[in-house]
């Protein structure tokens, strides 16, 4: 039998793909240490006592109503999102064959998270100048990271033989 040597079998990758493989093993250790980050510095803190109070006391100048809804929302989808960016990381360390496709559909509903994230605080009334710049580079960021890795795992498929 004529078996011909792929990626799986002989354990080698193109060279062409040996600088993508570095980036996304950069990407898998980097993205669940800044979404633990981002629980641990910007949402966590919103829970303490004065925080809390400030936002969801009627009366209080910063106060709007749907706040503890979005921030339970906000801090629930970021530990998903954080756990769900863990498992990633190592089953991209294990080489599990569904990875791309869960990679995908991470960015896909990262991006789905931050855009609502966005939109939701920009409707708040007196959130909309708080950090607006640094939100839509977030939402710019998820949308690029979507848009790149999707056609990077495209390409990768075809040159490995896995699709078309």
């Amino acid at each position: 039998m004529n078996q011909q040597a792929t990626p799986e079998t002989t354990g080698k990758y193109p060279g062409q793909l040996f600088g993508i493989i570095i980036l996304s093993i950069i990407g898998a250790i980097i993205i669940p240490v800044r979404l633990i980050d981002k629980i641990f510095s910007d949402i966590l803190p919103l829970f303490r006592p004065e925080g809390w109070s400030a936002f969801t006391t009627p009366g209080s100048e910063a106060y709007y109503a749907l706040f503890r809804p979005i921030l339970v929302g906000e801090l629930v989808g970021s530990i998903i999102l954080a756990a769900w960016a863990i498992i990633l990381g190592v089953m991209f360390f294990v080489k599990r064959k569904l990875i791309l496709n869960l990679v995908l559909i991470f960015l896909v509903i990262h991006f789905i998270f931050v855009l609502a994230d966005f939109l939701v605080v920009g409707m708040m009334r007196g959130m909309a100048q708080i950090g607006n710049a640094s939100s839509l580079m977030d939402v710019t960021k998820a949308a690029v990271a979507v848009m790149v890795w999707f056609l990077y795992f495209k390409v990768s498929k075809k040159r490995m033989g896995e699709g078309r």
